[in-house]
């Protein structure tokens, strides 16, 4: 099935109980992202086929979905590993100065006295902060903490973040 540009949300890790509920990893920071009447798709990207979510519940700030048409357990563990996607276009819009980790991988970091520092490679959500993880054009790897105190500003669309790192922080 053609989806467009896919965006994936979520995979199964696990079967739950005996009537065909899965344990959902959630990738989106959208907590209630499941609860949306929103055009779900399962599988992979090269393969994937509609969804749709029969009931929802929590475990442990997990999603644990019963989809239609899974009724027992066997099935259910056969979806184990399985991706949930949604197309580009089922996005939820952000408020300002807030971005998708997709939109920041590759963006170039410049501090305002060091000139280039390296782009971003990934963004670290499970702490107090985000951290921005840059690949420093030396190879290095450093993580600049994504608060105002650091970052001046982010440009999308001059594939851009300013910065203001204190003294020693790239030693």
């Amino acid at each position: 099935m053609e989806l467009g540009k896919q965006i994936k949300i979520g995979e199964i890790v696990s079967a739950v109980g005996i009537k065909g509920e899965v344990k959902i990893y959630n990738f989106s920071n959208v907590m209630d992202r499941f609860e949306d009447d929103e055009l779900f798709y399962l599988g992979t990207r090269e393969n994937s086929s509609k969804m749709t979510i029969d009931s929802i519940r929590y475990q442990k700030n997990m999603p644990v979905v019963r989809l239609n048409g899974v009724t027992d357990r066997n099935e259910a563990e056969r979806l184990i590993g399985k991706e949930i996607f949604i197309s580009e276009a089922s996005l939820h819009e952000l408020p300002e100065d807030t971005f998708y980790v997709r939109e920041l991988i590759g963006v170039l970091v410049y501090d305002k006295e060091l000139g280039l520092i390296g782009e971003v490679v990934d963004v670290l959500q499970n702490t107090a902060q985000d951290l921005y993880k840059v690949k420093t054009k030396e190879g290095k790897e450093v993580y600049i903490p994504a608060v105002k105190e650091f970052v001046l500003s982010v440009d999308i669309k001059q594939n851009r973040i300013d910065v203001k790192l204190i003294p020693g922080f790239m030693e």
